[in-house]
This record gives C-alpha cells, sequence and structure tokens, in this order.
C-alpha cells in the first residue's frame, strides 16, 4: 500500500518512505508509526492506541514514544503540507492530505540510489582492517533491492535502499575487513508455534549461509561474549498474515551506537505447515544474507550458496526442523528423533543437514546410549551421503572425523582434516577438530593452544560441541576450563564440568552438577558416569562401583569402542579402589585409539598407581600407540598461523 501526502511516499509494503523522489531514513519503530497516523491521517490518535497497534501492546515508555515521535517529526520536517500536532492530554495528530496512489505494473529490476562507501548508521560498529590483503579485482556493482513475481504474490524487497558502491574495474588490492553480526532471537507472536518454528528456520537457515563467509563472525545474543555488545545484530520479526495464510517477515541490521537501523526489507515467506513451494523462503534468506555481507564486508564476495544446503521439499524440510526442536529433550530410549529425521529423508534425501543430524543421532546410539555398534558405520554412512551432497561441509566432516576417532582410526581422523578444502570461514572448527584428536595421541600441549586459537576465531564452537575443552583439564589449566565453560546443560557437558569443579575443591557444586545429569537422561551413558561419580563424592563405594559395572558389561555388549570414554570409566574405578578393573580398562581404551599418555599422568585418580609396574608398561603402550598413528597421518607438529 503506498500514501502520498505533501511531498512523501510512503510504501509499506516496501518499508520506504521517500521526499520528492529521495529516500528519507527512519528507524522501523518510527516507520510504522508513521504508518499508522498516515492511515488515520486527521484523527487524534492516543497514546494507548498507539502503544496498542503500533508496540503491540508491550510495555514501553513514555519516553520511548516521545523519541519515535519525535524522529517522525524530523523526517517530515520542511514541507508545509504535512505536520505532526500534539494534542495535549489526548494523543497525535497527522495534518495532511493523505491520498492511496495506484501501484503500476511491477519492475522486476528495481533500482535504488548508490550506497555510499561508508553508510553513517552501522560504520562504527565495523572492525578495522586486517594486517593482511586479499588481491581480489573489483569490477562489479550488487543490486540489493529486487522484486520477485511468485505466482500470485510478490516477494518485494524494495526497502534495501543500499548497494555495494562502484567498484572500477582496474585490478587492484582491496583491505579485508573482519566483522562480527550478533543474530538475535527471532521475534513472533506469542503463541504461535507454526510462526516460531518458521522464525527459528529462517534464522537457522541465513546462519548457514553466512557461516561461509570469511571475515564474518556470528555471534548469538549474549553480552557477555567478546564483540557482542559492539555489534550490529540481525534482527528478524515475523507476523502472521492472515489473508494470504503466509507469514510476513521483516528483517533488519540493528545500530549499536543508538543511529538508524538499516531496513534490510520486508518478505513473504511460506508457513512450512502447508506444504508449500519453498522458493519464498529461500529467496528471503539469500537477500538477507546478502545484504548482511554487503553491509559489513562490501570487499567480500557472498559465495553461491550450495545447493545440497538448500532445503528442497516444505513438509521434509519441517520434520528436520522438529527434529531438532525436541534434540534436547530426547533420552536414549526416544526413538523420535530418529523417525522424524528419516521421514524428512523419504521425501527429500538431497537435504545435506538432515543426513549429518541423523547421522551424529546415529553416532550417539552407540557412543552415549550403549546402542548397537553398527550405529557407528551407519553414522559414517550418513556423513558421506551429507559430504556427497555438501563437499567440504565442516558439520559433516566432524562427524566424520568423530566415528573415525573413536573406533580406533585415528591417522584417517587425522588426514580428513589435513585433506578438507580450504575455506578461512571454516578455520575455528578444524582447530577444534585437531584439538580433539591431538589429545587422542598425547599432544596435549598442541591440543590446549588449537582449542585456544578456536576461541579466539569463533567462542560460541565450544557451545554447540560435546568436544568441550577437556584439553584444558588433561594440561591442568582447570581455572580456564571453568572460565570458557561456566555452566553445563548435556551429560556429557555436566561430565567434565564437574570433574573441574572437583579439581578446584568445589566437591558439593560437582555434587549437584552430577546428580541434575542423571536426572535429565538417567540411559545416557555419560549420566550413568556422572551417578557413579556422584556415589563416590558421597562415601558410597559399592553403590559407585555397581554402577560403574554394570555400565561396563552394557558397552562391552553394544561394542562401544570410544577410548575416551573408556579412560573415563578407568578414572572412576581408580577412584573408587578397583585398580584392577582400572588398568584392564586403560588398557582396552590404548587399544581403542585413546593413547594419551600425559592425559593418564595428570588424571589424580591414577596418582596411587605411579610406581605400579602395569602402569608404566600402559604409558609405554600408549607412547608406542600414539607414534605409529602419528607416523601412518604423517603427522608433524602444526605451526601457528
Amino acid at each position: 500500500m503506498i500514501r502520498r501526502f505533501g511531498d512523501f511516499l510512503l510504501d509499506e509494503e516496501c518499508f520506504d518512505l521517500t521526499r520528492a523522489g529521495q529516500r528519507v531514513e527512519l528507524e522501523p519503530r518510527a516507520f510504522e508509526l508513521l504508518a499508522y497516523l498516515a492511515r488515520h491521517s486527521r484523527r487524534v490518535v492516543t497514546k494507548e492506541e498507539l502503544v496498542r497497534e503500533v508496540w503491540q501492546g508491550k510495555f514501553v515508555s513514555d519516553a520511548a514514544v516521545t523519541y519515535s515521535v519525535g524522529a517522525v517529526r524530523r523526517a517530515i520536517a520542511g514541507d508545509p503540507a504535512v505536520t505532526l500536532a500534539t494534542v495535549h492530554g489526548r494523543g497525535y495528530r497527522l495534518d495532511a492530505e493523505v491520498e492511496l496512489v495506484a501501484l503500476a505494473t511491477p519492475d522486476l529490476a528495481v533500482s535504488h540510489p548508490e550506497r555510499p562507501d561508508n553508510p553513517p548508521a552501522l560504520e562504527a560498529a565495523r572492525l578495522p582492517p586486517l594486517a593482511s590483503e586479499s588481491n581480489r579485482t573489483r569490477g562489479r556493482r550488487r543490486r540489493i533491492g529486487i522484486a520477485v513475481g511468485l505466482g500470485t504474490a510478490l516477494l518485494v524487497l524494495g526497502a534495501v535502499a543500499y548497494r555495494a558502491a562502484r567498484r572500477d574495474g582496474a585490478a587492484s588490492s582491496a583491505a579485508t575487513r573482519e566483522a562480527i553480526l550478533v543474530i538475535a532471537a527471532p521475534q513472533v507472536a506469542d503463541g504461535d508455534a507454526e510462526l516460531q518454528l518458521l522464525a527459528v528456520s529462517l534464522v537457522d537457515a541465513v546462519r548457514a549461509r553466512l557461516e561461509q563467509v570469511p571475515g564474518l563472525a556470528l555471534r548469538p545474543d549474549d553480552p557477555a561474549l567478546p564483540g557482542v555488545a559492539g555489534a550490529p545484530a540481525l534482527v528478524l520479526t515475523l507476523e502472521r498474515d492472515k489473508r494470504l495464510d503466509r507469514a510476513r517477515l521483516r528483517a533488519l541490521l540493528s545500530d549499536p551506537a543508538g543511529g538508524p537501523h538499516a531496513p534490510i526489507g520486508r518478505f513473504d515467506v511460506p508457513i512450512l505447515s502447508k506444504a508449500a513451494d519453498l522458493a519464498a523462503f529461500n529467496q528471503a534468506r539469500e537477500a538477507i544474507a546478502t545484504f548482511v555481507v554487503d553491509f559489513l564486508l562490501p570487499a567480500v564476495d557472498l559465495a553461491p550458496g550450495e545447493e545440497g544446503l538448500t532445503p528442497h521439499d516444505a513438509e521434509a524440510y519441517r520434520l528436520y526442523l522438529l527434529a531438532n526442536d525436541i534434540s534436547e529433550e530426547v533420552s536414549c530410549d526416544d526413538e523420535r528423533f530418529a523417525e522424524l529425521l528419516q521421514a524428512s529423508l523419504a521425501r527429500d534425501e538431497r537435504f545435506a543437514p538432515a543426513w549429518e543430524v541423523l547421522g551424529w543421532a546415529q553416532y550417539g546410539q552407540v557412543a552415549y546410549c550403549a546402542g548397537p555398534a553398527t550405529g557407528y558405520a551407519d553414522a559414517l554412512t550418513s556423513a558421506e551421503r551429507a559430504l556427497a551432497l555438501a563437499p567440504g561441509w565442516p558439520a559433516a566432516l566432524m562427524l566424520k572425523i568423530s566415528v573415525l576417532a573413536e573406533t580406533g582410526r585415528w591417522s584417517e581422523a587425522w588426514r580428513v582434516i589435513e585433506d578438507a578444502p580450504e575455506n578461512e570461514a571454516y578455520a575455528a572448527a578444524w582447530m577444534f577438530g585437531r584439538s580433539l584428536l591431538l589429545n587422542y595421541v598425547g599432544e596435549v600441549d598442541r591440543a590446549v593452544e588449537e582449542l585456544e586459537r578456536c576461541v579466539e576465531k569463533n567462542p560460541v564452537l565450544l557451545s554447540f560441541t560435546s568436544w568441550t575443552p577437556n584439553a584444558l583439564l588433561y594440561a591442568g589449566e582447570t581455572g580456564r576450563f571453568l572460565e570458557l565453560v561456566p555452566a553445563a546443560v548435556s551429560p556429557i557437558m555436566r561430565y567434565y564440568h564437574a570433574e573441574a569443579l572437583v579439581r578446584a575443591g568445589r566437591t558439593s557444586e560437582a555434587s549437584a552438577t552430577l546428580e541434575a545429569a542423571f536426572a535429565s537422561n538417567p540411559g545416557d551413558l555419560f549420566a550413568r558416569l556422572c551417578e557413579s561419580y556422584r556415589l563416590h563424592l558421597a562415601g558410597d563405594r559399592a553403590g559407585a562401583l555397581a554402577v560403574l559395572q554394570a555400565l561396563e558389561r552394557d558397552r562391552l555388549r553394544s561394542g562401544g569402542s570410544d577410548g575416551e570414554v573408556t579412560f573415563k570409566m578407568a578414572s572412576l574405578a581408580a577412584r573408587t579402589g578397583a585398580v584392577d578393573l582400572a588398568l584392564e580398562a586403560l588398557t582396552r581404551a590404548v587399544d581403542q585409539g585413546f593413547a594419551c599418555a600425559p592425559c593418564f599422568r595428570s588424571d589424580p585418580a591414577f596418582a596411587a598407581l605411579a610406581d605400579d609396574r602395569r602402569f608404566a608398561e600402559i604409558l609405554e603402550r600408549a607412547g608406542e600407540r600414539a607414534r605409529r598413528e602419528k607416523g601412518a597421518a604423517g603427522f608433524v607438529p602444526l605451526s601457528n598461523p
């Protein structure tokens, strides 16, 4: 809907305000306020009505309303035909002759003003350029504002008024920038489960595209993370269009300095439960990602999206999202997770993330639930299916690495990392993978170095993986571990966290953490380890040993072969005084590929075995296994970049 008043044109669909053909910058809330006043021109609108209709009934201070009113006044200042009057004790009135403008046939190549090299709104949020330069020829102009006809619906990106600055065609070098982008939680109407699922899917889809961009670091909206407080945020809001049974998506970049926000656009996207065409969904994702990169890193091109990472079937994608939604609440005896993923793949086997997530489910059944040993082979097959669709994709490669490492094939796992396609955007993932594998062969100091480099590059990665920074525990850096992992949710994270708390002398906190882990998922392997550890701390040696022995029988029956888990069982056995069981488990851990002799030495549980000849033999066995694996991999110490 386009309204004309004075010299102004207000386009609500395109989120666009122009004056005599020139765009007028107006932050989203002020734009909505002006739009509402324009729809009710020459009528007094109360503050209560504005809060109800513009702020959707949310609590808002009088100062916030006054600020938005002031922004509207500044935007329309200078046009005698348009005024915004304050009616004291009542509200506000837009005094203007407002008329609707008939829409012309849409031009699918909408042109917009040139974007300046340094847009003032977010320039302060950009980080300084890196010392290194990227030799890349710039000879093109990127257009962000496009309108796409989609059946009877029109996807309009007309709000995007910025474009990349013109590059001259001569070969030149452009300084590469780095930027941090906060991904804010999407805003949807309360209680709309379908809309919430769609919102999560859009955030996930946009993040997946932006993760591939070198120099762009993504962060959740957590002020405790480095750089977040001064970074722009991507904000997505969704509301249901009941008339079209679609969702109206609005996207913008917030300005951390308090200046005008940068509107990206408004989009019509399908409600996934309606099994609608995903073209609009994918186009919205692409438009948002392109705008973000153009705005924050104008010297960087957004590479074409991989076909294997693009959903092709709305129902299949919905099932995949539902699986992810319940992933944290699924217990070892709950088959819903895998069933949803298999149903998704039955409809669309071209979507790599579904294969990857299914692979982790298969892996988890044997690694954490003492499920059938075939789970490792199934997980490896799923990883390969995902990689065939999206070559070099880190999530799938990490799955493959995990399976290989935890089935004693360390050298193969190492080669997967070394042979992975070079992609600076994925560097943090490889650092984390190296840290895991270096632990396995006793390169503890190098494991810590890789971990710290990963944290510096992408501290968020620690939040999304069960590969906790256990290298720090093995290296005796308990304080640093607790700094990086102040809280824990999953049983495996809680186990490591409790171990760190015990080493720090905070036994009561450790006991509470262990108890919570077992209560959350009693069938989980690490939850059962937590229960054994808790009973030990409570002085119940017999109970701790009974839990441990039952777990050992289940693992042997299922064929579980994760050497690091076997090492943890050995540690608990030693704590309970079951020396023979501990030594037998340590030997098996080495045979399974966890050949970290320094880890054995640094664990306080084995301090009493320091003079035991059998323990010394195991250390030598571990050292020999590590040398053999490193030789097979052609391993050389990694150099610092």
